[in-house]
């Protein structure tokens, strides 16, 4: 089957036809490190790639083939609009260069204020899976994927399949994962068809990292707050308690 001579109409949004798409590991222009289901093997996978990744000069992540094969609709279509192409991916690079991060987070910290009282309840704290990579949101196959670049935060535009289509911008988003990276070591970890997973370094983190830490998440990502973790009180606790450095992060 050659998916791009098929033919974009609505049909192909059906399940019917999704399901026949190639798999996630054949549609994803990039070499295949590791495939399986077992997600505590694939994160201890993981952790042996990036390392291996920090010497060589390239970046591991995870894409969770699931089993409604939304993901694979989700690449067929960037390769349909050329949205894997080097001149886009370099031009929203560079765009995030010129984005001043601290005029995203104070913007937010002022629009956000009403709502941070709204979330900002009493409420006993619980652990989420999303704590750590799990296969909880649906049964799928990990498939780790190597991608060229050494700076982590430039994953957004190596995967222009997953977009956020509302703010922030893609070249917003590259601009924020860099201020994590550089913070926090805080990275894209697996990118499911409507979330992703991300991870970071607990390694001289202290309280006052963490609340900052997830007073950024939660500008980002102020639903999130509110709709996932309840209140902000519980994601700084998650992020402290988590079984592994790892959190949930929308994406559409």
């Amino acid at each position: 089957m050659d998916i791009f001579e098929l033919e974009r109409d609505d049909f192909v949004c059906m399940d019917e036809t999704r399901k026949n798409l190639p798999a996630v590991s054949r549609l994803a222009p990039y070499e295949v490190l590791w495939e399986g289901t077992d997600a505590q093997e694939a994160f201890r996978q993981y952790l042996a790639y990036r390392e291996i990744g920090d010497r060589e000069g390239y970046t591991p992540v995870f894409l969770a083939d699931d089993w409604d094969c939304l993901l694979r609709e989700s690449i067929f279509f960037a390769h349909e609009e050329k949205s894997f192409s080097p001149q886009k991916r370099q031009t929203a690079i560079e765009a995030a260069e010129r984005y001043k991060i601290e005029h995203f987070y104070s913007h937010s910290f002022a629009r956000l204020s009403l709502a941070w009282r709204r979330i900002r309840k009493e409420h006993k704290c619980r652990l989420y899976q999303s704590n750590r990579l799990t296969s909880g949101f649906g049964p799928c196959s990990f498939v780790l994927v190597k991608v060229a670049t050494d700076h982590a935060w430039e994953l957004p535009a190596y995967l222009p399949f997953c977009r956020n289509y509302g703010a922030p911008s893609l070249e917003q988003l590259i601009a924020i994962l860099e201020a994590w990276k550089k913070n926090y070591g805080a990275q894209l970890l697996c990118i499911h068809f409507d979330m992703i997973q991300m991870i970071f370094d607990r390694e001289g983190m202290d309280d006052e990292k963490y609340h900052n830490f997830a007073r950024e998440i939660f500008c980002v990502q102020p639903d999130l707050v509110a709709d996932y973790y309840l209140n902000f009180d519980n994601l700084v606790y998650n992020l402290k308690h988590g079984e592994q450095p790892v959190f949930l992060f929308y994406w559409v």
